[in-house]
């Protein structure tokens, strides 16, 4: 599965985004991340930049391509991340396939964890949490 790490964490709180990479790991899964620097564009769809909004979702779905014809799950840490691959990519593009199936395979952590990632059974702690 592919590791979208949102930009805040991935430059400032990194280890916020190495938790889940452990966590996935633990639960059998290859953790995969997107090479470069990859920015969904969140921030420039929502003050109206949107040429520029597309530029940045042309690159992300350039360097995913391969991933996302292959049917992987890209799990989003930052949940408005998984919103504009959900929602904003497919109104962007909407006559392109690699969007609409980015869009299918996009996943929260916990949405993963209860969907595709279901079989995965958390270990017992020995102690209280």
């Amino acid at each position: 599965m592919v590791l979208w790490p949102d930009t805040f964490n991935d430059h400032f709180h990194p280890e916020v985004a190495i938790a889940p990479v452990d966590v996935l790991e633990a639960a059998g899964f290859e953790v995969v991340l997107p090479r470069g620097s990859l920015c969904c564009g969140r921030p420039l769809y929502d003050y109206g930049m949107l040429r520029l909004a597309r530029r940045l979702l042309d690159q992300v779905l350039d360097g995913l391509r391969a991933q996302i014809r292959a049917g992987t799950p890209v799990v989003a840490l930052e949940p408005s991340c998984g919103a504009v691959f959900r929602n904003e990519l497919t109104n962007m593009l909407p006559a392109d396939g690699d969007a609409k199936r980015l869009a299918r395979q996009t996943y929260t952590l916990g949405e993963f964890l209860a969907g595709p990632g279901k079989d995965w059974e958390m270990p017992r702690l020995e102690r209280k949490a």
